[in-house]
Formats: structure tokens, C-alpha cells, sequence
């Protein structure tokens, strides 16, 4: 995970398991300086080395080189290990993404993964795809118009709704009873296409739920449907 310094203090980016999103707001609007720090070569080695000793191979897909050093990092990193562990193979590779578009490229290469597909081939396929994700920032204003541009988007229902599509079984229920409503829309010709039903399967899966029970304490419970 990357650095988080506040006020000198360094806290692990660890999706709210040791430091919160809540407390780093509260902090902030108290007035203390946050800033981010990139994931080091030793940090690296770290996390690497127990997988290279349990005669695994790695291929690692870093943090876009635009906005982080973390790539130099990992690269620095693969080239010792490579000297301890050189019947392992290291591959290391520029995401040239973040958030959302890094993520969804993630999904679909652990499904590569998960079927079998070898490192070797894996890596080339994420090479050749990575630049083939488009996102969009999705409103009522610009929803009619940005749908024939994307594959895909999620919005809110309020949104949907405004823009004449049906927000029905989009909402999501919190602990505290209020409600909220996201939707995922794709096109009705692709309503069954592998791409859509395997992004609206990863999203709705019980893990992505429990996450948001149990470490955002309810906050949101995202329940994503295709568009009917």
C-alpha cells in the first residue's frame, strides 16, 4: 500500500484497516497537511520475496508512471531479487492508470489469471489492453449524450431517472435507513454481452458488500443490476 504522512505521521493506505478515510477528513479539516508518499524498493522487496520464496512468479502492474514513481520502485526492486531468485520470474509493468480505469484492468486480468492463462501471455494481453478503457463522469446533464461514447457507466439513480432511465431495484440500503442508488447502464444490445454481465458480477459479489458492512460500517451496501 502507498504512504499517507500527516503532520509527519506515516499511515498505511490499507482501504481503512488501520487508518480510516474518516479520520484522515477530520484531520484535514482540523487543518493538518496531508500528503502521499510512493511505495519504496524496500517495501518492495518485503512484499515480493515471501512469494518468490514459496516458488512463485510475479507479475506486478504498478500505479500509472505519470502520477507515481512507484514503477521505478518495483523495477529496482525485480533486479535484486532476480540476483537471489534467478530461476523466478519478475515481470513488472506501467499500468499508465489509476482508480476506476486501473481497477476495472485489474478485474479482467484476474480472470485471465483465473483461466489459466500463463504469466508470459497475461502480461502481453494487459500491455496490449491497458489503453483501451475509457470513463467518463457521468451526470444528468451529460448522461444522454455521454451513453453512445462508453460502454458502460455508474451513476446515481437520481441521475438515471432524470435522464429517462428506470431506477428501479438500484437501491442500496445503509445501517443508519437512509438510502442510496447506483446504477450500472450499459446499452440493451449488450445487456448480455460477457464483458457486461462478468462488470456487473465483480461488483455485486458478497466480498464488495461485506467491505462496505464491515470496514465502512454500512456507509453504502452497492447492490449493481444491469439495466433491464
Amino acid at each position: 500500500p502507498f504512504n499517507i504522512i500527516v503532520d509527519g505521521q506515516q499511515y498505511k493506505d490499507d482501504m481503512g484497516l488501520t487508518f480510516s478515510p474518516q479520520n484522515l477528513y477530520k484531520m484535514m479539516e482540523a487543518g493538518a497537511e496531508a500528503k502521499t508518499s510512493q511505495v519504496g524498493i524496500g517495501e518492495y522487496l518485503d512484499y515480493f520475496t515471501p512469494f518468490l520464496e514459496e516458488g512463485k512468479d510475479i507479475l506486478h502492474v504498478s500505479l500509472s508512471t505519470g502520477i507515481s514513481g512507484t514503477f521505478n520502485s518495483a523495477c529496482l526492486a525485480k533486479e535484486q531479487l532476480l540476483e537471489k531468485y534467478p530461476d523466478r520470474k519478475i515481470i513488472v509493468l506501467d499500468s499508465m492508470a489509476a482508480s476506476s480505469g486501473y481497477g476495472l484492468l485489474m478485474e479482467y486480468a484476474c480472470d485471465k489469471r483465473d483461466e489459466g492463462m500463463s504469466i508470459e501471455d497475461l502480461a502481453a494481453w494487459i500491455e496490449e489492453n491497458k489503453l483501451n478503457l475509457k470513463f467518463i463522469e457521468a451526470d444528468m446533464q451529460v448522461l444522454p449524450q455521454s451513453l453512445p461514447d462508453v460502454a458502460a457507466i455508474l451513476c446515481a439513480a437520481d441521475h438515471m431517472v432524470n435522464a429517462g432511465l428506470d431506477g428501479t431495484d438500484y437501491v442500496c440500503a445503509s445501517d443508519d435507513a437512509e438510502a442510496y442508488a447506483v446504477g450500472f447502464v450499459v446499452r440493451k444490445e449488450d445487456k448480455d454481452a460477457e464483458w457486461a454481465t462478468g462488470l456487473a458480477k465483480a461488483v455485486q459479489c458478497d466480498a464488495l458488500a461485506d467491505y462496505y458492512k464491515t470496514e465502512k460500517k454500512g456507509t453504502m451496501v452497492p447492490m449493481w443490476e444491469l439495466n433491464k
